[in-house]
């Protein structure tokens, strides 16, 4: 998940949508990192992968917020977090 990060803050949408989507699939995978890689392969323009990612992310928490990934985001310059939030309100996060 960190190479899909990576990816993202340099404006790589494949590759951060190719190493998001791998993070998800991982056996070790857990809430925040489903999460976050919902957000990225949204970003990145893969809507129904994201949408796949979070029924999944869900299913195992139905509780989880993106509240408790954002508040872990505190690093991210100003536009990236801009871009994950509206990646949010299009996943229903």
């Amino acid at each position: 998940i960190v190479r899909a990060g990576a990816h993202m803050r340099l404006g790589n949408r494949d590759q951060a949508a190719l190493w998001a989507g791998r993070a998800a699939m991982h056996r070790t995978a857990y809430n925040q990192m489903q999460c976050y890689a919902g957000l990225i392969m949204d970003w990145a323009g893969r809507p129904e992968e994201a949408q796949e990612v979070v029924a999944r992310m869900r299913a195992a928490d139905p509780g989880y917020s993106a509240d408790r990934l954002f508040a872990t985001l505190y690093s991210l310059p100003e536009d990236i977090t801009r871009q994950l939030t509206a990646s949010r309100r299009r996943l229903g996060l």
